[in-house]
């Protein structure tokens, strides 16, 4: 599900209706579910809206476009700062090519980030369709080649800790910062007074309240696990850091105490997703806390983690497709 509140199959079969009817696409709705015609109905207005000498050109130019997303949708889920330093090595027309198959917020931060001569030198839209399929094809395997292959969302039939890479990029930040968030009252479990206040200070006013509410709902959490929170707080080298900061970096820190030699493969999903600079943080934690962690704690930590994303998806922080496979959660 696009989180705009369309999904792909709604906009190609918008785009497609008027290729096909013209002004008569909208005769079409009642043969489709409530739920799905008034989503259809906005976005076959957007493509009537086009000039009409010109719509059928640039809807099929759309449709082309959207068909090859789907095909490169796993470059769409990799963080595109790792994308940017592999088109380092490219020419500008490869360049060209990969950035239309790539989601908008993609193609934006890696034209924000190319050098300004690169940019100017990147071919216009109509040569990049002009390419044979067969050598985009081509183009798109070897590029795709230097990445760990991403299984998408839709295959999922289970969810379990091995599979929170199935998450998208931003999904994974907003549970890394609740995982903080969760550590953090862990922590503090059992603290009250002047020094409860003092950390409550550092945090956002919304954020110290969902501290408060958090701290009051940590039933079945071991001692062990609350003491160990202790520590993971402590080692955080916070001092300088601003609110969203310090709940991500206590967050990834608590991550790293759930992980076991056998979770090497979720690292490496998890890492392309991120951003750079919070992969390697993680990757700083995990290298330090591998051989420390036991198995007790770790399992009873998986489970908070799930739940956690059970939780998340249930508030539509994140995508709420995910609650359907924690009913237990609801």
């Amino acid at each position: 599900m696009n989180r705009n509140g369309i999904t792909n199959r709604q906009r190609m079969l918008a785009t497609m209706a008027v290729i096909e009817e013209g002004e008569k696409a909208l005769d079409l709705l009642p043969f489709v579910t409530d739920e799905d015609a008034a989503t259809l109905k906005e976005a076959i207005d957007a493509c009537l809206a086009l000039d009409p000498e010109e719509r059928e050109a640039k809807l099929r130019l759309q449709a082309r476009s959207q068909l090859s997303s789907e095909q490169w949708s796993g470059l769409a889920e990799i963080h595109p700062a790792w994308i940017l330093e592999e088109l380092k090595t490219e020419s500008p027309r490869i360049i060209g090519i990969i950035l239309r198959y790539l989601p908008s917020k993609h193609v934006r931060f890696l034209l924000e980030h190319l050098s300004p001569a690169v940019r100017f030198a990147i071919p216009n839209i109509v040569e990049a369709f002009s390419v044979p399929q067969p050598v985009l094809d081509v183009i798109r395997r070897r590029f795709e080649s230097r990445f760990q292959p991403l299984h998408l969302s839709r295959s999922i039939e289970h969810f379990g800790f091995d599979d929170l890479y199935y998450l998208k990029g931003e999904e994974l930040e907003v549970f890394f910062k609740d995982l903080g968030l969760q550590e953090l009252a862990m922590a503090l479990s059992g603290i009250s007074g002047k020094s409860l206040n003092v950390l409550l200070n550092r945090l956002s006013l919304r954020d110290a309240k969902r501290l408060q509410s958090r701290m009051r709902s940590l039933e079945g959490v071991s001692d062990a696990l609350k003491r160990q929170a202790r520590y993971t707080v402590l080692e955080v080298e916070g001092e300088h850091l601003g609110s969203e900061h310090l709940l991500m970096e206590i967050g990834l820190a608590s991550f790293a105490r759930a992980i076991g030699p056998d979770h090497s493969e979720l690292f490496r999903m998890l890492e392309i997703k991120l951003d750079p600079r919070i992969s390697y943080v993680l990757k700083r934690y995990i290298d330090e806390r591998l051989e420390k962690n036991t198995q007790t704690t770790a399992e009873e930590r998986q489970n908070i983690i799930l739940s956690r994303v059970a939780f998340l998806a249930k508030e539509n922080l994140i995508d709420p497709s995910w609650d359907r496979f924690f009913p237990s959660e609801a």
